[in-house]
């Protein structure tokens, strides 16, 4: 009887085994409101999944995205109201300036009407008041993160510099669609469409820069990427008119005279990529696999046209890539 009795304990703690020590398993997380999309991303943890169940508009920023998630669509639209940045992907070590790195994957979305702004510059006496802030990644900021975007639509987004206070000049406004520093970025079967910078060549679709002083080597990225296949960039706007879609930039000389230590390389993947307007910057633009195609799409509105995803169609004899 004492040897059963021993062999059924040691029977019951290895069962127990798994769920104490054993890797957790993946979790998903529905949401169909904002509060509830919030929520998802502060609790979410590496492996799991976010859900859209329905169309969201939000009611403020967002928290940062920090653990590696997967967020699915499922054809649904992430709307900024206007007023506030679709989603900042970026981690670093609590306390200090030290990147974690954080990979994440959205597909079947469409993220439309964001708004990223740079603060007004401060007041002071006159002739001495401060700069405008910079306004970076209207749809998505990436920092340092690794991001999958894929049969996704990203229109009507925009980025504003904040206005100068009589010192510093108004702010930059950078990557409606996209900004992405330090980090690395695939786009694919997706269109980036319509987007507004409040600058010339500050690219409406996607904005790449490499940007990094020597003694922040450690902490960041030295190389800041993005892969394109398979995408519509185009009909992007500044405040004046037409503007460029696609931006790679790696100054050689940052703010204050440093030298700049990071890359930024744009890489078409495929022959079938429409760019209506490139502005290359100072990073490097690999066009092996071919160069894009330049001619204007002549885009449809942003709608259903037998897909998961709200896209905007081509008009008739154009080639679609998306």
């Amino acid at each position: 009887m004492r040897r059963l009795r021993l062999w059924c304990l040691a029977l019951a703690c290895w069962l127990a085994a798994p769920a104490i020590g054993g890797p957790a398993w993946a979790a998903n997380f529905d949401v169909a409101t904002d509060a509830q999309l919030r929520s998802a991303i502060t609790t979410a943890a590496n492996g799991d999944t976010i859900t859209f169940t329905a169309n969201i508009t939000l009611a403020a920023d967002l928290p940062a995205v920090q653990k590696n998630v997967t967020i699915l669509g499922n054809g649904n639209t992430l709307s900024g109201a206007n007023q506030f940045r679709g989603l900042f992907v970026g981690a670093w070590t609590p306390g200090t300036g030290t990147q974690v790195a954080v990979t994440v994957g959205i597909q079947d979305l469409t993220i439309t009407s964001t708004k990223a702004s740079g603060g007004n510059g401060g007041a002071g006496s006159a002739g001495s008041g401060g700069g405008g802030g910079a306004g970076l990644g209207g749809a998505i900021f990436n920092h340092n993160g690794t991001l999958t975007i894929s049969n996704s639509t990203f229109a009507n987004n925009g980025v504003y510099g904040g206005f100068d206070a009589g010192g510093g000049g108004n702010g930059v406004a950078l990557g409606s669609a996209i900004f992405n520093l330090q980090g690395g970025v695939a786009i694919q079967d997706s269109t980036l469409a319509l987007n507004i910078t409040a600058g010339a060549n500050a690219g409406g679709a996607v904005y790449d820069l490499g940007y990094l002083r020597n003694d922040d080597g450690g902490k960041w990225y030295l190389q800041s990427n993005i892969d394109i296949q398979n995408s519509i960039l185009a009909n992007s706007s500044d405040l004046s008119g037409p503007s460029s879609d696609l931006v790679t930039n790696a100054p050689s000389t940052l703010t204050g005279g440093a030298a700049n230590i990071a890359t930024s390389t744009v890489t078409l993947d495929s022959t079938d990529i429409t760019v209506t307007r490139n502005a290359f910057g100072n990073g490097t633009f690999d066009t092996s696999a071919g160069m894009p195609i330049a001619a204007d799409p002549q885009l449809g509105p942003l709608q259903y046209n037998g897909g998961p995803t709200p896209t905007m169609a081509p008009s008739s004899g154009r080639l679609s890539c998306r």
